[in-house]
């Protein structure tokens, strides 16, 4: 089959911006994977490690892809053919503010605009209190709409990552209806609690076949998913991504046309694209890509699902309702099956998370323990490693969970782990975690069902709060998305571990 290509172009030669819209209430729909729960048991749920005749699992390997990118292969580039592309000043819409500039990486047809190097950046994040029915006896606060009357909040995908500047922590947002204009939304990179370091501004999001949306943060980079519709249900997909401490994009990469928009995740090594059946890692300057799971090439055939990348090191939760687990891969060892039973439905992992320094998953253990809700998952950690036998000799139970396999990954970090609970009545729209010293744990409670509260993705920790992507009332009674931080130190002795 013909080979992907890619093409990185010129930083100004062709671009635009549009994330998802969350309208009054909704959030961004959390699909359940193919894996949909894992349960627990006594025995040792890690090893033995699989077994060789498994198609060889226990040693690494490069999988080769039949439709898509060569294994290890570097990326074919064509060579920028468009002419710098500058829109006037004066043909800026109105609603660009005095000093901004257009970027046109990737459309011309619509830009973004960044402030220009004597423009003021956008005033850093408010937060105000969370008004009930967050419980009163926590301490919580939510983001603050100072960009509309109406509060529809922000769009889906935002992320928590600690910036490479002295470990502060930094959000990579977009806010919707700037001005309460349907037209205008604005991606901010920003310190929770100090000034924006990146601003993009799109001006034709309800007007305009381009679309962008957040999607990746790490230390120093951050990814934003992009896609431009050709008709008849045709994108030309790719990622738009930069420094956070550079105002302008400095990636563009571009995918050949498909029915479908690739999802990313990044590390300040690799941008991993989740295709159909496949990952793959893009060095940051796309000289070279590297295929780090293919469908195809597993002895189960497990599709690929969920990523998690720290440094050179690529997670992959690959996943059916019937077998589940988890893959590890670098440059230096290949692909590792890290929590994987080859052929065997009795045993499963999922909700995989790690933060580089612990690892947290679901185990299930029993007849379909990769389908939802089995008879006991249980909450398993084990410190960070892609070596399957290190797990094998260190991992340790830490409870048993709420509930088994789901999409929503741990997050972890700062010794404590939490995801949420999407399932149904009474833990729906809540946030279950775990601290992995001694395995206590606490549910946030939400509303079972949804409105006037949801607590969605698990952004992640710092030292002393949890930060959460939500829905809750805004303002005049309108059904909005925000992001919430809770210390930690608010919640209350917890639950001993069982």
């Amino acid at each position: 089959m013909e080979r992907r290509r890619t093409v990185l172009l010129s930083p100004r030669s062709a671009a635009r911006l549009l994330p998802v819209v969350l309208l009054a209430g909704a959030l961004p729909a959390i699909a359940l994977q193919a894996c949909s729960g894992c349960s627990s048991a006594a025995s040792n749920p890690i090893g033995p490690l699989p077994d060789a005749s498994a198609g060889e699992a226990d040693a690494p390997f490069e999988g080769g892809i039949e439709a898509g990118i060569d294994a290890d292969a570097a990326t074919e580039h064509d060579a920028p053919t468009d002419e710098a592309v500058v829109i006037p000043p004066d043909a800026y819409p109105d609603s660009v503010p005095v000093g901004w500039e257009a970027w046109t990486g990737w459309s011309p047809q619509c830009p973004l605009y960044v402030p220009g190097p004597n423009a003021a950046m956008p005033p850093p994040i408010e937060w105000e209190p969370c008004p009930p029915p967050v419980p009163q006896d926590i301490s919580c606060q939510r983001m603050k709409d100072t960009w509309s009357t109406k509060g529809y909040g922000i769009a889906a995908h935002p992320q928590l990552a600690m910036s490479a500047q002295g470990g502060a922590p930094t959000l990579l947002f977009t806010r919707i209806y700037v001005d309460d204009n349907p037209d205008l939304f604005l991606t901010l990179v920003a310190n929770v609690d100090g000034d924006v370091s990146v601003a993009l501004l799109q001006t034709s999001v309800q007007h305009s076949s381009c679309e962008f949306w957040d999607h990746g943060l790490a230390s120093d980079r951050y990814a934003i998913a992009a896609h431009t519709g050709l008709g008849q249900g045709m994108f030309e997909p790719g990622v738009v991504g930069g420094r956070t401490d550079s105002r302008t994009p400095d990636t563009v990469l571009r995918l050949n046309p498909d029915d479908s928009t690739p999802h990313w995740y990044i590390s300040s090594h690799w941008l991993v694209e989740l295709g159909t059946g496949v990952h793959t890692a893009w060095s940051w300057d796309l000289t070279t890509s590297h295929t780090v799971y293919y469908a195809g090439d597993d002895p189960d055939n497990l599709p690929p699902h969920e990523a998690t990348v720290i440094g050179g090191d690529v997670f992959s939760a690959v996943n059916t309702l019937s077998l589940c687990g988890v893959m590890s891969w670098n440059l230096q060892n290949g692909l590792r099956p890290l929590l994987r039973w080859y052929g065997d439905p009795t045993r499963g992992a999922s909700n995989f998370g790690t933060d580089g320094k612990d690892m947290v998953w679901t185990y299930s253990e029993g007849a379909n323990a990769c389908t939802n809700d089995p008879p006991k998952p249980e909450v398993w950690t084990a410190p960070y490693t892609t070596d399957p036998a290190q797990v094998q000799a260190t991992a340790h139970r830490l409870r048993s969970d709420v509930r088994g396999m789901s999409t929503d990954r741990y997050a972890v970090g700062f010794g404590y782990a939490a995801r949420d609970s999407t399932f149904r009545s009474p833990m729906a729209n809540s946030i279950f975690l775990v601290r992995l010293s001694d395995g206590y744990s606490w549910v946030i409670p939400g509303s079972p069902q949804t409105d006037p509260l949801t607590f969605s993705t698990v952004l992640g920790f710092t030292q002393d709060e949890i930060f959460v992507f939500a829905g809750m009332l805004q303002p005049g009674g309108l059904g909005g998305t925000t992001i919430v931080r809770i210390r930690l130190d608010s919640l209350g002795p917890g639950t001993p571990p069982d």
